[in-house]
């Protein structure tokens, strides 16, 4: 016996195979656990993947509520996860402070490393997001004009209504959204807010308006009035006129055409001046004209386009201002082609005048930008003087738009 064991110990044959078959299982197991290890990074990318988008998905759309916002979160998890999806678990938290916390776990089951370790590995990811934003204010300015009139107003209301929806989100925290719908035609309505938009409105004036107003008070007296050359021309001692003033004559004899209309001086020497028309500025020819007799007197407009002019104590308006008249008497255009001068309801589109302030005279006198005295009749002082009511209000000019 002590024989056998000698030669068994010395024995070598066979060692590779042992030692071999001693290795295979380990070396196979090393192999599996290979495999499976880079098929669980694999898995485990394109699950940091899913749950880095499901946060940002949770975190975005200020104009969604919570709910859509993690289903939103959700479907894209889902749709990154693919065929794993199933398997996956996903959790989402929102705290008050809007970050969303987002983590997963899939369980992989081992394949040849199963050899070494009979249990599936757990794969996990986690991310988190923070909402941003800010604070949307959008005025949107509707055009509703005679012009929109039809499908284009269709056209509008849909349009308007898609952008709203798109810009108002139900939550209002932390970020607030807010949409001012403003129509216009002839004007801006804005409400309750008018007093802040225009500022206060004057309160109106009582005109106290003496005939002939828009011009000055100095006359000078015409003592003839020559056809030579075709041209008419008027003599008047020490005029003091200037070529290019606007005057009006009255109570001519015999000349009669001429009385009653602006003209504008075309000067020939201190004592006389050619006649031009008045607008257009065109020497005004004889022909037509009977021959002057006597009399007659000129007085020179206040202003150069000889404008209505209008007496109101301390009326406070300044040059540009929008006002309307209401109450007077007289003053009845004589073409249908000029405006009214009252307006007795400036927001009814039947009666639409509005005047501007032209020329601040001094504290108590103004012109009507735009206008031309002698386009009115004259202002019936028995029936202002029955109306008190008679009144100038103002818009200041940053309201009518």
């Amino acid at each position: 016996m002590r024989f056998g064991l000698k030669q068994f110990g010395g024995a070598r044959g066979g060692n590779v195979a042992m030692i071999w078959a001693l290795m295979v299982a380990f070396m196979v197991g090393l192999t599996g656990l290979s495999v499976d290890f880079t098929r669980a990074q694999m898995i485990r990318a394109q699950m940091q993947n899913a749950v880095d988008g499901a946060a940002l998905a949770g975190a975005r759309g200020d104009i969604v509520d919570h709910d859509e916002r993690m289903a939103a979160a959700r479907s894209y998890f889902e749709a990154e996860m693919g065929d794993l999806a199933d398997r996956a678990v996903l959790t989402l938290v929102e705290d008050s402070e809007g970050r969303v916390d987002a983590s997963a776990y899939v369980d992989m089951p081992l394949s040849i490393a199963r050899l070494i370790r009979d249990e599936d590995w757990r794969l996990s990811a986690t991310s988190q997001a923070e909402r941003s934003g800010v604070n949307v204010e959008v005025s949107l300015v509707l055009d509703v004009t005679g012009s929109m009139a039809g499908q284009r107003l269709l056209d509008l209301q849909s349009a308007s209504a898609d952008l709203v929806d798109a810009i108002a989100r139900v939550e209002q925290e932390p970020y607030y959204s807010k949409v001012a719908l403003v129509t216009y035609s002839t004007g801006v309505n804005v409400g309750s807010y008018a007093d802040q938009v225009r500022g206060p409105i004057i309160p109106g004036r009582s005109l106290s308006n003496s005939p002939l107003n828009w011009l000055e008070t100095t006359t000078r007296n015409i003592t003839a009035i020559s056809k030579s050359s075709s041209r008419l021309t008027v003599t008047s001692d020490g005029h003091g006129y200037a070529t290019g003033d606007r005057i009006y004559i009255s109570g001519v004899s015999g000349m009669t055409q001429v009385n009653n209309k602006v003209f504008i001086v075309n000067r020939v020497d201190s004592n006389r001046f050619r006649l031009h028309s008045f607008p257009g500025n065109v020497e005004v020819s004889s022909s037509g004209h009977n021959d002057y007799t006597s009399g007659g007197s000129i007085r020179r407009c206040r202003t150069s386009g000889c404008e209505v002019t209008f007496t109101a104590d301390n009326h406070g308006f300044s040059a540009n201002e929008y006002i309307y008249v209401t109450g007077v008497g007289g003053m009845a255009r004589v073409s249908s082609s000029y405006p009214h001068i009252n307006n007795s309801n400036p927001v009814n589109v039947d009666n639409p005048t509005l005047w501007r302030v032209g020329s601040v005279l001094d504290a108590n006198t103004f012109t009507l930008r735009d206008s031309f005295a002698l386009n009115y009749g004259a202002l019936d002082l028995g029936r202002h003087g029955l109306l008190p009511s008679a009144r100038l209000r103002i818009f200041p000019f940053h309201q009518h738009l």
